[in-house]
């Protein structure tokens, strides 16, 4: 599957490694009118990036991807001027391929690349934009090759890339998946390559002392954490609410993390739903019961609305999780967003 990625496929062979238990959260409000939104959505289909209005229409191709490449994680800058994205480079001969961070228009016009993959297997991807639009956050994976040319892990990071200097800092080590509030608090999962373990942290400011909402003991694989536009709650797509800590999957993960890796694994595990979580760690809640393959998720902008994409279809509803109703009938959970 083209957008299971390192994020992704780590999340769902941790689900396929674990045993179902108790949904837990709060019980799930699909009642009410249909949910309804204003604004511009960027969704994945196949290999590129498309935006459409939230409230329904046609629908505007902004990539234009070839010879094996393609293209997720978009996200809206603050001003929704421009987008970044990942930009996947497909292998070929003894080329391992890799992804870059890339920024475009709104319309699609203007791409270029932010973070290039320099070495075998290099990826850059789910950026983050900082509220001021100076600066993108970015989870970076770098194969570790020994001195025989041989895959042997992986160094997890989450990186700052500032625009007006084009260097980047590593602001947290074993992470996966940034993201990043209006206020400035930040969101991501620590993820241990070793023993698979992992957990959902957050910290007021990056750099500041992580407090952790969420691991391993409470879901089997965690996706696409989103802040809210208040600051006050985390979104996020959870499979396998369980009270077992996953076992370590060992050769397999790191055939999960790298696709260079023989025997790469595709299972899709247990069904996945969106949870909703207060940054403070309270108020757990099951948001709808879709039961479906791993889901990218995003706020509207005010917060009064969510928007999800899972492999079949792409579904608006409140933020409570009323009025859920389909928005597409094709869905990629490659990477969605937002803007008014």
């Amino acid at each position: 599957m083209r957008t299971l990625l390192l994020l992704t496929a780590a999340a769902t062979l941790l689900a396929a490694c674990g045993t179902p238990a108790g949904s837990g959260g709060a019980a799930t409000n699909n009642g009410g009118p249909p949910a309804t939104g204003s604004g511009t959505i960027l969704f994945v289909r196949g290999d590129n990036i498309f935006s459409t209005a939230a409230s329904g229409g046609a629908e505007v191709q902004l990539t234009h991807e070839s010879n094996g490449n393609f293209a997720n994680n978009p996200i809206f800058s603050p001003d929704g001027s421009t987008i970044a994205y990942a930009h996947h480079v497909a292998p070929s001969g003894n080329n391992w391929g890799g992804v870059e961070l890339h920024l475009m228009q709104a319309d699609g016009t203007g791409d270029n690349v932010l973070v290039p993959s320099k070495t075998k297997g290099e990826r850059a991807e789910t950026p983050a934009w900082t509220p001021d639009g100076q600066s993108i956050y970015f989870a970076h994976d770098v194969p570790i090759i020994d001195d025989h040319d041989k895959y042997t892990g992986d160094t997890l990071t989450v990186e700052r890339y500032d625009l007006g200097s084009g260097k980047s800092e590593v602001v947290q080590r074993d992470a996966i998946m940034p993201a990043i509030g209006k206020t400035g608090s930040m969101a991501w999962v620590n993820y241990n390559v070793t023993n698979s373990s992992f957990k959902l942290q957050v910290s007021s400011a990056p750099g500041d002392t992580p407090r952790t909402l969420l691991s391993d003991k409470d879901f089997q694989a965690i996706l696409s954490p989103a802040i809210s536009p208040d600051g006050q709650a985390i979104l996020f797509s959870g499979s396998g609410r369980t009270s077992s800590t996953v076992g370590s999957v060992g050769r397999t993960l790191a055939q999960a993390l790298n696709p260079l890796v023989p025997g790469e694994a595709e299972a899709h595990g247990l069904p996945w739903d969106p949870w909703v979580i207060g940054i403070d760690g309270k108020g757990l809640k099951k948001l709808a019961s879709i039961g479906s393959d791993e889901q990218s998720m995003s706020w509207s902008p005010d917060g009064q609305e969510i928007v999800f994409s899972n492999l079949s279809s792409t579904y608006l509803m409140r933020a409570d999780g009323s009025g859920l109703t389909r928005l597409l009938n094709h869905g990629d959970p490659g990477g969605i967003s937002w803007k008014a």
